[in-house]
């Protein structure tokens, strides 16, 4: 038996949302605020949740400047079973987007740059790109479905040990293995995304093991992944 829950913080989406899943599909459907993710899914049967961070187009391009969207997704991924981060907009609302944010700023975002969020999430979650609201409803339906039968076609992330700083550590910089990464976030008390952002080359030196050359290649390599 599948059961939807719908953060209530989804403003517009959330009666589509609740019609969808109660009234079209039968399932149990409930509205509530969630600590994580958009649209979790769980199969009674199993006690297996899925979880969904729903991200406009407008949206996901925000959230990659203010690293949102990595701390929701490393969040999610130590807390269900499976999790993903799904985007929803055509190329046209891309470029829709990408020309007012040019507009307003100035400053015009690539290809490289919006695809290289995916890249640099997938190290951490499943990204779903989808054209609409409609379509993105039914693909979270048919996906934590495929998730929650006896032979899942989905790949399941393991959960790894650690908090999102240990994770960004360990999977995003090069050269930094899972003791390093254990130490430096054990050291300096790092949890979150922003923790290990705020980085200063002062902090990483008070870290055992961690010297000159290896405390600036952490931080050209946070720099040159996120602030780029």
């Amino acid at each position: 038996m599948m059961t939807v829950f719908i953060d209530d913080r989804e403003q517009s989406r959330v009666a589509p949302a609740y019609q969808y899943y109660k009234e079209d599909m039968g399932l149990q459907t409930y509205v509530l605020e969630l600590p994580y993710g958009d649209y979790v899914f769980l199969d009674k049967d199993s006690n297996i949740k899925v979880a969904f961070e729903y991200k406009t187009v407008d949206d996901y391009i925000s959230s990659l400047k203010d690293y949102r969207v990595f701390n929701q997704a490393l969040n999610q991924s130590n807390k269900f079973d499976y999790h993903f981060v799904i985007v929803v907009g055509t190329d046209e609302d891309k470029k829709r987007v990408t020309d007012k944010q040019y507009w307003v700023t100035g400053r015009d975002l690539s290809d490289t740059e919006y695809y290289g969020g995916f890249a640099s999430l997938v190290n951490f979650t499943s990204i779903i790109q989808v054209p609409n609201s409609k379509t993105a409803f039914g693909v979270m339906e048919q996906v934590a479905r495929k998730c929650t039968s006896t032979r899942p076609v989905v790949k399941r992330f393991p959960k790894s040990r650690g908090s999102p700083a240990y994770r960004l550590l360990n999977n995003n910089v090069h050269r930094v293995g899972h003791v390093t990464a254990q130490n430096i976030c054990d050291t300096l008390g790092l949890g979150s995304v922003d923790d290990v952002l705020g980085l200063q080359k002062k902090d990483l030196l008070k870290v055992k093991g961690v010297g000159e050359k290896t405390a600036d290649m952490i931080l050209l390599q946070l720099h040159d992944e996120f602030y780029e």
